[in-house]
């Protein structure tokens, strides 16, 4: 299998969109996998996902605590 598909502990909240699904674990990490169209999966890649993978987020080093996703988009 391709990708990091280990999660990283306990998945504490989850978000769907039209056709992608989101978790987000204890520690802050953000997992994705689905539709990888339009980008909606976070990953930098169009790409689809059968497994989660985890979401990088090279810009921003706050923990995350919540999700929402929506037809071709998704937020943490």
């Amino acid at each position: 299998m391709e990708g990091n598909t280990a999660l990283s502990g306990k998945v504490v909240f989850v978000a769907s969109g039209e056709a992608h699904s989101l978790i987000l674990t204890g520690d802050g990490r953000v997992y994705s996998w689905g539709r990888g169209m339009f980008g909606r999966l976070g990953t930098g890649s169009e790409v689809d996902e059968l497994f989660p993978i985890q979401v990088k987020f090279e810009t921003c080093e706050e923990k995350k605590t919540q999700l929402r996703g929506g037809c071709c988009w998704c937020l943490s």
